[in-house]
């Protein structure tokens, strides 16, 4: 299986929503979720392989969920 755009966006989509230790509360939760959001987009420069994943469409989705 190649890991593809597609995704890489259900990964963001996910990401904070699954952890025992995902705040309660509506507004934690979102900073939570945010803070693991702005992790994830400084540590794109760091991405060696981008094969299958298209980078302008994740930063997209960055854009749009901050």
């Amino acid at each position: 299986m190649v890991w593809n755009t597609q995704d890489e966006l259900k990964f963001l989509e996910s990401l904070g929503t699954f952890s025992k230790k995902t705040p309660k509360d509506a507004r934690e939760k979102y900073f939570h979720r945010r803070k693991l959001l702005d992790g994830y987009r400084q540590s794109m420069n760091l991405r060696k392989c981008w094969n299958g994943i298209e980078r302008e469409k994740i930063l997209e989705y960055l854009d749009k969920h901050e």
